[in-house]
């Protein structure tokens, strides 16, 4: 498991940000000699959006030229969470020649909020080749680049805000933030020793220039300014770091608690309960660290290495299929992470899905330079394909590869077969939970379905891989076979 040293709180959706400067309020609008517009957004300032959103339209019907209304409409929508109908109404003041910079942001924030984000990038884009200078249409630009990790996106329209606005101070901490993310150190130490000359939080500054020294290795200068920090004033950040400094200092009684108080005092930022989880984790208290890893994937589900960690989690205590979708889900994120890879193929090569092993194992070892590793992987690979020419001759022969699992009961079968129909490996609960458990029986291997007892050969023979027959009475018990290949 990893610890990142970067919390990412400061990165917000899209769909979250696009309309910046606007929810407080309606500045910039128009339509005042519009009757009954000002009682509609007086309900709308009140926090009556529904009743707002209700007056709007009733002005569009009675005036259905009024961009205005349209722009309040989609505005009120957005708030209700209605993006069609924002998206059509700002459509329509659009259509209404409206040119003000809020109908650009309510129509971007419309388009990101029915999934599509990058039509909403271009409306911000446009919007600003109209107004090059508007703050809102800046910030939000900024923001959704941040959001999409397009670093040098990001900085260069926040140094722009940096030029309109010299004393906006959350501007050179944010650009600080993109610069750490983008790794470019030098220069989110430069931007911080600007900031702090400034007089920007003295707290949040020594915080951010302890997270550049930490990164860069510089581990006493890191402490410094943590604890410089949190003599200025308690905060998560300062915390997290020394979290981070006692974690990689193998400390993990400090590292947990330093992440406890910083979780208690920043419960949002999921960076924390990450990290966590890992100290957790290597301390050995893993039913904590799930929790850890559950509660930050909550607040960020796009964090590939919590779905890595949680995975390995869930599939030590053989939940597989729940395993097998969170490794998959963090390898889509994170195509260059070697773990998801690397645990799909060892659960594909258990589940005899041969094929999916060789490939996940070849996607691993691309993603592993190491050459020791790479030359166990060509092992790995090796034995694959000389079970795939037994697999194919045997299937040439008429034979079926075959799990089994006896049981006393009935009861206790039906059980079983419930269990694996909700993602409990059918292998393990054999070896675990039943007769033949640790003495071998469970892999039939592969057998002639005309061969065996009959009481079982005429359910067995009809098996499609992967499906279970459903309990069989034996001389002994009940039987239940699941077809592998």
């Amino acid at each position: 498991s990893t610890t990142q040293i970067m919390s990412r709180n400061f990165r917000t959706t899209a769909v979250g940000i696009l309309v910046v400067g606007l929810l407080g309020g309606l500045p910039g609008l128009g339509g005042a000699s519009i009757e009954g517009l000002e009682s509609a957004d007086q309900a709308f300032a009140s926090g009556e959006v529904e009743r707002a959103l209700s007056m709007y339209e009733d002005l569009a019907r009675q005036n259905p030229l009024a961009a205005d209304v349209f722009v309040r409409i989609a505005l009120a929508s957005l708030q209700v969470g209605n993006a069609e109908r924002a998206l059509e109404a700002a459509a329509k003041a659009q259509e209404l020649d409206m040119d003000s910079p809020e109908v650009y942001l309510v129509l971007a924030q419309a388009q990101a909020g029915v999934g599509q984000p990058l039509d909403g990038v271009a409306t911000l884009e446009q919007g600003l080749q109209r107004f090059p200078e508007n703050i809102e249409l800046l910030e939000s630009l900024a923001t959704i680049n941040i959001a999409r990790e397009r670093w040098k996106d990001a900085s260069g329209i926040l140094r722009q805000l940096i030029r309109l606005d010299p004393d906006g101070a959350v501007y050179r901490i944010d650009l600080a933030r993109v610069l750490i993310s983008a790794n470019d150190l030098g220069g989110a130490s430069q931007v911080l020793h600007e900031a702090r000359a400034q007089g920007v939080d003295v707290a949040l500054v020594h915080a951010l220039q302890g997270k550049v020294a930490l990164l860069a290795g510089k581990h006493a200068e890191a402490r410094k300014h943590f604890e410089a920090s949190l003599a200025s004033k308690e905060n998560a950040e300062a915390l997290g770091g020394l979290g981070a400094l006692a974690f990689v200092a193998g400390d993990l009684t400090e590292a947990i608690g330093r992440f406890e108080s910083a979780v208690a005092l920043a419960p949002g930022d999921p960076d924390l309960h990450f990290n966590r989880g890992n100290a957790l984790m290597q301390a050995k208290q893993v039913e904590r660290a799930e929790k850890s890893y559950r509660q930050s994937l909550s607040i960020d589900g796009n964090n590939a290495a919590a779905l890595l960690n949680l995975g390995v989690i869930v599939l030590n205590r053989l939940a597989v299929a729940e395993a097998r979708a969170l490794f998959r889900r963090a390898s889509d994120l994170d195509p260059r992470l070697p773990g998801p890879r690397l645990h799909l193929a060892r659960i594909a090569a258990a589940q005899y899905r041969y094929a999916d092993a060789r490939r996940h194992y070849e996607a691993y070892q691309d993603l592993v330079p190491d050459i020791e590793e790479s030359m166990r992987v060509d092992e790995i690979i090796a034995n694959i394909d000389t079970k795939v020419e037994a697999s194919a001759a045997a299937r040439a022969r008429g034979e079926i590869h075959l799990l089994q699992l006896r049981t006393t009961t009935q009861e206790e079968a039906q059980a079983l077969i419930a269990r694996v129909k909700r993602g409990e490996d059918f292998y393990t609960l054999a070896e675990t939970e039943t007769e033949f458990g640790g003495r071998g029986g469970t892999d039939a291997g592969f057998v002639d379905p005309n061969a065996i007892d009959e009481r079982f050969s005429n359910a067995v023979r009809s098996l499609e891989v992967g499906a279970m027959t459903p309990p069989l009475a034996g001389p002994t018990g009940f039987a239940v076979f699941l077809r592998v290949e």
